[in-house]
C-alpha cells in the first residue's frame, strides 16, 4: 500500500491528472475526486467527449454534426489534430489549459481529432478535409465555416488567444 500511494500521485501529477467523471466525459485539467483514473498510452484519455475544464472538446465522430450546429448558430469552430506520439502535441495541451484560452474557447464549438491512427478512415476523412499534413494542427473557422486561421506548431497561450480574437461569428 505504502509503494501504491507515491506511485498513484506521480501517475497523477505526471499524466495532468487525468480522471474519468463518466463514460461520456473526462477531464484532462485539475483532478476530480470522483471517478476512476484512465489513461491511454502517452497519458492522453479515450473518450467520446474530452473535456479541459471548462471546454468541452467534441470526438472526431461528431465534427459534421457539431460543424453544422455551430454553422447554424453562427459560432466559430477550433477543430484540433494531435496523436499520442506527437511531442508538440503535448506540449498545446498545456496552452489548452492556461486560463486565458480556456475563456477564449468559450465562444466556440471545439473537435478533438485522434490522428494516432491515421489509417482510421474518419482520421483519414477529416485530415483531407482540413488538408493537414503534419501535427499539431489546429483548424479554426470563422461563424461562417470559414478557415479564419491555423495553428501548425506549439504556440504559446498568448499567441493562440491572439490567434482567436480576430475570428468572429456570423
Amino acid at each position: 500500500m505504502r509503494r501504491f500511494v507515491p506511485l498513484a500521485f506521480a501517475l497523477l501529477v505526471g499524466c495532468g491528472g487525468v480522471v474519468a467523471k463518466d463514460p461520456a466525459t473526462v477531464s484532462l485539467a485539475q483532478p476530480r475526486p470522483t471517478g476512476a483514473l484512465e489513461v491511454a498510452p502517452g497519458g492522453l484519455a479515450q473518450s467520446p467527449v474530452v473535456e479541459r475544464l471548462p471546454v468541452v472538446w467534441h470526438a472526431k465522430n461528431e465534427e459534421d454534426t457539431i460543424r453544422r450546429a455551430a454553422h447554424a448558430k453562427g459560432r466559430p469552430v477550433v477543430v484540433r489534430f494531435f496523436a499520442e506520439w506527437c511531442m508538440a502535441c503535448r506540449e498545446l495541451d498545456k496552452t489548452m489549459a492556461a486560463p486565458e484560452v480556456v475563456s477564449e474557447l468559450e465562444r466556440f464549438e471545439t473537435v478533438l481529432v485522434d490522428a494516432t491512427d491515421d489509417e482510421d478512415p474518419e482520421t483519414a476523412r477529416l485530415s483531407a478535409k482540413y488538408h493537414v499534413v503534419g501535427l499539431p494542427t489546429i483548424v479554426v473557422l470563422d461563424g461562417a465555416g470559414r478557415e479564419a486561421t491555423r495553428v501548425l506548431e506549439y504556440v504559446a497561450p498568448s499567441a493562440f488567444v491572439a490567434k482567436l480574437r480576430p475570428v468572429h461569428a456570423r
